[in-house]
C-alpha cells in the first residue's frame, strides 16, 4: 500500500503500529463508498453490461498501475473493490495478501518482466470473476425473471478468453476487446438504462435503504 499511495484508486495508508499480537493500519475510510458486491445487490443482483463495463475500464487501469509500479495484487474478489454509487468512482482494498512482482513465485526463476508478465495474465482469472459476479443473475428467479437474459456475444467472448489461458488476452490488452467497443445502446438488458423485471415490481428488487460498508480489515503491516 507504501507502493501504491498517491493512486486514486487505491485505498490510502496514513500510518500502521507494530503491537505484540496484532498490528493496526490507519486508512482513508470513503464513506459514501459501498463494496462491488453490495453494489450489485443494490442494482437488483445484476448490472447491465453498459454499468458492468464502465467499472470494468476503472479496474483495468488500476491493476495496471499496480502492474507498473512492481505489485501483484492477488484475490482479486467483489468484496475487494469499493465503489462510490455517486461518481462510480473505484478504489482497491485488502491488499494483505499482494506481493511485489519481484517475490511472486512462478514454478522457475525467471526475469522481472516474464514475472510481470506472468502476474498480467494470473489477474484474468480474477478479473473473470468479478465480470461475472457482475453481469450473471445471482439467483434461479432472476434468471426467469429476466427479459431477454442471454449475455452479448462479445460478452461471452471476453468471459471465455479471461478464462482460458492460452486465449493470449492479457492485462495490457482486454480494452482492445470488441466488448468494449461496443456501442452502449446495444447492451443485452438494457432499456433506456433501467433494468427489466417480467413478474416482478422493479421496486422489490431494490433495497429502500443503504448502509455504508466500512473498509473490511487488513493485517499486514509490510506495506504490499
Amino acid at each position: 500500500m507504501r507502493i501504491m499511495k498517491h493512486s486514486d484508486h487505491v485505498v490510502r495508508l496514513y500510518d500502521w503500529f507494530d503491537m505484540e499480537d496484532h498490528n493496526i493500519l490507519v486508512m482513508e475510510h470513503p464513506g459514501t463508498s459501498i463494496t462491488l458486491c453490495d453494489f450489485i445487490k443494490e442494482n437488483g443482483g445484476r448490472l447491465t453490461e453498459a454499468v458492468a463495463k464502465d467499472i470494468m475500464q476503472e479496474l483495468i487501469v488500476a491493476f495496471r498501475l499496480c502492474s507498473e509500479r512492481g505489485v501483484y495484487y492477488k484475490d482479486i474478489s467483489l468484496r475487494k473493490v469499493l465503489i462510490d454509487p455517486d461518481t462510480m468512482q473505484i478504489k482497491l482494498t485488502g491488499f494483505y495478501r499482494a506481493l511485489t512482482i519481484s517475490e511472486t513465485q512462478t514454478g522457475k526463476s525467471k526475469s522481472v518482466a516474464e514475472r510481470r508478465i506472468h502476474t498480467l495474465m494470473a489477474t484474468n482469472e480474477g478479473l473473470y470473476r468479478v465480470l461475472k459476479g457482475m453481469v450473471e443473475a445471482k439467483s434461479l428467479k432472476l434468471w426467469f425473471g429476466w427479459k431477454n437474459t442471454p449475455l452479448s456475444k462479445e460478452c461471452q467472448d471476453l468471459l471465455r478468453k479471461l478464462r482460458d489461458r492460452e486465449s493470449g488476452i492479457i492485462l495490457q490488452s482486454i480494452l482492445d476487446h470488441d466488448w468494449f467497443k461496443k456501442t452502449p445502446g446495444t447492451d443485452a438488458l438494457e432499456s433506456d438504462g433501467n433494468m427489466q423485471l417480467e413478474g416482478m415490481d422493479s421496486s422489490s428488487a431494490q433495497p429502500s435503504s443503504r448502509n455504508p460498508t466500512d473498509v473490511p480489515a487488513q493485517n499486514n503491516p509490510t506495506g504490499n
